[in-house]
This record gives structure tokens, C-alpha cells and sequence, in this order.
């Protein structure tokens, strides 16, 4: 790691050290008062606080007040925040719901030490802070207060109760056929225009947004992949044994190792001048949709845990879905039919068509990014994380049958020759290209494609 970027790491692991635990009140940031950092905080705080948080909102009026508070467990586990529900009565008629679901931070501090030094519960606030009303063309819960302490990174937010005021569902990617082709077919159109809407340059919208091909997510991912490879080859990550595990490393994958490791900046360094970058949302695994019927009774799609939201290559979101949605069966009966939903609603939102034949290329080396990035997932996993355990390896299981099935060392040969459609020349940025320009020792290659850029 540069120094530079070993600085700023160490800063943040130090500040949440320090200041991320303390039993203090933590100040936000925005409405400039304090707030329950923690479940056992809003206990203390209780509907004095509600009440004040949502009138600072605007979303209650001032001559209005609540008359009760109740705050139960959600049910659901959240893998970096902590949720609770409250029930509240109102002293007088209003339009508010009377649930919502409140959100903390983590209080595990290998889930905070991924939130802090990421910038993701950051993310997560700001874009309830300032894009969820505005990002009309996706279906997002509400949001009625936001706030963020940035000394210790705690926050809170209170959102939709999507069971209460939409009567939504979720489906679990641990049950067979859980999720339904025409539900998968919402999914794609979610994305598209989610991805539409930011595409290209319009994703310099949102300025604070997270980076891929950022000095962090260099030094940072690219040195995890140096110390996960013997645990996760021999299955015995956080005190796991393999018996526990059902993936199995293909043979082609560990030969290939040695190469992935020193591909993976110049694969992610492929995103300042991408014609497919975009806004994603990060973590389109099926535990993040919700789905209910419209206001014209018509079944609907929607993502809620924002905090992995960053500028990306679009078929990023996609693969991850996949992987982390359906089996592979249904992958080989329904993914390009599936891809073609999506293709057709990005394009309908573009002024300009994209390239398919780029597009695919591109969707098939994703896989190569997704592994990676699942393989992340299981080295973070604890035995005593039964569910997690069992969804993490579910998700290698379906990166892993990825790579085959989309070929996707094809396409990384391509990477690393230098001889996709959309070359390294035309994807990354002239800066990274001066600055790493012996990446792989491919990005200074001049090939004919790049001749015609």
C-alpha cells in the first residue's frame, strides 16, 4: 500500500477505535442535536426524541406530538447496521405511518471497521440525505430523519416499515424458487433505470459517491487478495472447517490465482471514460428487493440498504444479482432472456443505444469482478454466523458456476491482452494510465482499437 493510503486507513481503524463505541450521545452533523446512537439509546431517548426528529424533518407538523412509542426487534438481521422497529400514536390525524424501521450502526466492530474505512454508512446517509426523494425512477423506502455524527460514525435513520405501509414481502435466497421469473423481470427493469439515469457523465451528479477504481479500493482490496487465498483455498475461514462449506475451488481458478491478483486494479481501473459507468447500487442480491402491488395493483420491485452505492461498471449490478438471487439453473434457462429486459429498458432511457456486443463481453468478465468480491464476502465470515455462513457460500457457489457458465476466461484473456471492444486506452482515466502505466504491464499497449478511439 502507498503510504499515503496506509495513512488515511489507519486514521479511520484509530477513530472508530477510539471514538466509534463511546457511550456518549453522539451530535449530528445536519440538524446539529443529538441522538440515539444506539437501540439502548432510543430506549433512553424515547418519544420525546421521535417526536422532535420528525418534526425537524418536516415530516410532522409542529402542533402535532406523539402520545406513545414502542420499539421492537425487526426479525431480520442486519449484517452491517442494527434494526429495531417503533410504533408510535399520534395526538392528532396525520399522514405519517405509525411504524417505522430504525437503523444503526453496526455494534460489531469487524462489521464497523468495513462501514468506516469504506465510507458506507457515510453513503448510506447521503443518499437518504439527498438523493432518495429525487431518485423518482426507482422504488426506494422513505426516508423521515437522517442524521450522522461523523467523529464516531454513528448515525441513525428512520425509514419505511415497507410490511406496514406497502404490505411488501422479501423473498430468501436460502429457499428454493424463492424468487419467481416475473419478479426477477422487475429486478432488470429496476436496474436499468437505475443505471440510465446516471449514465456516463451524469453520474459526476452525485460527486461524494463512491469509486471503484479509488486509491482506497486499490491498495485495500488488491491487499485482501494477498491474505484471503489460503483460508478461502482450504475453507477454514473464521473458524470454519470445510464440511461447512459446499463450493469447491475449480481447478482452472487456482492456476489462474496469480494472474487474477495482479488483474484486479487494471479490471477496476476500467471507469473514468467507460461508456457503461454508472451509478450502482452495490448490493442487488436478493435479500435487498422488496416487492408489493402498486397503487394500480400491479406487482412491483424495489431495493432498499444503500450503503454499497458507487460509480461502477452497469453490468456490475448485474452479475451480482444473479449470483446472489437465483441458482444456476435458472441462470442457464432465463439469464439472457433476463439481460434483454434490461438492455431494451436501458436503452428505451438513453439517447443512444449501447453496444451489445460490448455489453455481453463486458457482463461476461464481470463474473470475473464478482468472484473476487465473493470470495471477499466469505473470508469475513464467522462460524458462528449460521445464516450468513450458509448465504455467503451460496453466493461463491453461484459466482463460482458463473465463470463457467459465461465463459468469463475468455473474456479475461481479452483483459489481460488487452483486446476487449472497450480497451484500456478508451476506459481509464489518463491520470491512472500515467500514473500505473505498467499495470499488468497492459495499459500502455497501444492496439489498433486504440487507434480508432
Amino acid at each position: 500500500m502507498k503510504a499515503k493510503t496506509v495513512s488515511t486507513t489507519i486514521q479511520k481503524v484509530c477513530k472508530l477505535a477510539c471514538c466509534g463505541f463511546l457511550p456518549f450521545y453522539p451530535r449530528g452533523e445536519h440538524y446539529g442535536t443529538k441522538f440515539p446512537g444506539t437501540p439502548k439509546q432510543l430506549g433512553k431517548m424515547g418519544k420525546n426524541w421521535v417526536e422532535a426528529a420528525l418534526k425537524a424533518s418536516g415530516a410532522l407538523a409542529l402542533d402535532n406530538s406523539l402520545t406513545t412509542l414502542e420499539i421492537t426487534e425487526l426479525g431480520a438481521i442486519g449484517l452491517l447496521g442494527d434494526l429495531r422497529v417503533l410504533t408510535v400514536t399520534y395526538e392528532k390525524e396525520t399522514d405519517l405511518p405509525t411504524k417505522f424501521i430504525a437503523k444503526f450502526a453496526a455494534l460489531d466492530f469487524d462489521a464497523r471497521m468495513i462501514t468506516d474505512v469504506f465510507d458506507l454508512t457515510l453513503s448510506e446517509v447521503r443518499f437518504y440525505q439527498q438523493l432518495q426523494k429525487k431518485l423518482t425512477v426507482v422504488d426506494t423506502p422513505a426516508c423521515y430523519f437522517a442524521d450522522i455524527e461523523m467523529l464516531s460514525n454513528k448515525f441513525i435513520l428512520l425509514i419505511e416499515h415497507l410490511g406496514f405501509t406497502r404490505n411488501a414481502s422479501f423473498r430468501d435466497f436460502l429457499v428454493p424458487n424463492s424468487l419467481s421469473l416475473e419478479e426477477a423481470r422487475l429486478c432488470m427493469l429496476q436496474m436499468a433505470r437505475l443505471h440510465a439515469r446516471y449514465w456516463g457523465e451524469k453520474q459526476k451528479e452525485v460527486p461524494w459517491l463512491n469509486r471503484t477504481d479509488n486509491k482506497l479500493m486499490e491498495d485495500l482490496i488488491v491487499a485482501q487478495e494477498k491474505v484471503m487465498w489460503k483460508h478461502f483455498s482450504r475453507k477454514d475461514q473464521g473458524g470454519t472447517k470445510p464440511t461447512d462449506w459446499e463450493y469447491e475451488v475449480p481447478e482452472e481458478l487456482k492456476q489462474r490465482w496469480p494472474s487474477v491478483k495482479k488483474n484486479t486494479f487494471l479490471y477496476l481501473s476500467r471507469l473514468e471514460n467507460h461508456p457503461f459507468r454508472t451509478c450502482l447500487h452495490g448490493d442487488t442480491r436478493l435479500d435487498n428487493w422488496f416487492f408489493y402491488n402498486d397503487s394500480t395493483n400491479s406487482p412491483a420491485a424495489g431495493l432498499i440498504d444503500w450503503q454499497l452505492i458507487t460509480v461502477g461498471i452497469s453490468v456490475q449490478d448485474l452479475a451480482w444479482f444473479f449470483l446472489g438471487s437465483v441458482p444456476n439453473e435458472f441462470c442457464i434457462a432465463h439469464e439472457n432472456d433476463l439481460l434483454r429486459t434490461y438492455l431494451d429498458e436501458l436503452n428505451s432511457n438513453l439517447e443512444t443505444p449501447i453496444d451489445e456486443m460490448a455489453f455481453f463481453e463486458e457482463y461476461d468478465l464481470s463474473y470475473f469482478h464478482s468472484t473476487v468480491k465473493a470470495m471477499i464476502a466469505v473470508s469475513k465470515v464467522k462460524k458462528k454466523q449460521k445464516r450468513n455462513l450458509k448465504i455467503c457460500d451460496k453466493m461463491m457457489v453461484g459466482a463460482l458456476a458463473g465463470l463457467e457458465r459465461r465463459r468469463t476466461w475468455e473474456a479475461f484473456d481479452k483483459l489481460e491482452n488487452n483486446r476487449m471492444k472497450i480497451n484500456h486506452k478508451r476506459a481509464i482515466s489518463k491520470e491512472i494510465l500515467n500514473r500505473r502505466k505498467t499495470i499488468a504491464g497492459y495499459a500502455a499497449k497501444v492496439t489498433p482499437e486504440d487507434n480508432n478511439t
